[in-house]
């Protein structure tokens, strides 16, 4: 069963549910935009990117449960673990989860996976992205390692990524998982894409 791209809609449906799928990361950035540093000035990211409370002004999210083996090493090559397509009204960060539960029982088994966020399109706005561009999540773009074997069971990892700035357009954020080792694998994946007011 896949569920995939679904968007949802503003409102309390929409807080209860990112209070699910993002978690600790989105409520810590509200509650540190409000706290001086005491000395009166603005509490900047290690990015040098101002904190701020920002507002959600879209999100989606991917659900699969089959098994997926990546096809080899080149991680943007392979088939994506999970991805969102979405139109992105507004101009801001986006904050990508991903979730998968990992199987890497061989000496040699090692999973990573990157997060490519490509403009698909316009969306209709008078300011967009440019079709095409692609970008890599930050940080991370040589990849977040997962697992190195060998790993007992099939434990769940997770990670995030972080687009300071994106212009609107039709986006798609797409996972692209790398393996070595035959037997390693991805199961039970999630991703969740938040994107913000600028």
């Amino acid at each position: 069963m896949s569920l995939t791209g679904r968007t949802l809609k503003t409102g309390i449906t929409l807080i209860a549910t990112l209070a699910v799928l993002t978690g600790p990361a989105l409520s810590s950035g509200t509650q540190e935009a409000a706290r001086p540093d005491g000395h009166g000035a603005k509490p900047r990211s290690s990015l040098g990117i101002p904190v701020k409370s920002r507002h959600i002004c879209k999100s989606g999210f991917d659900i699969q449960t089959h098994r997926l083996t990546p096809e080899d090493e080149s991680a943007v090559d392979n088939s994506p673990a999970a991805s969102v397509e979405m139109t992105k009204p507004c101009k801001g960060p986006v904050l990508v989860r991903f979730s998968s539960g990992v199987l890497a029982p061989g000496d040699e088994a090692f999973l990573y996976v990157v997060l490519i966020a490509e403009c698909m399109g316009s969306g209709g706005f008078a300011t967009h992205c440019t079709p095409g561009e692609r970008h890599f999540g930050t940080p991370g773009g040589a990849g977040y390692e997962l697992a190195a074997g060998p790993v007992p069971g099939t434990p769940v990892r997770a990670t995030q990524w972080i687009y300071p700035e994106l212009k609107r357009g039709q986006w798609k954020f797409a996972v692209h998982p790398a393996r070595r080792g035959g037997d390693a694998s991805l199961h039970g994946r999630g991703l969740s894409v938040a994107a913000f007011n600028g």
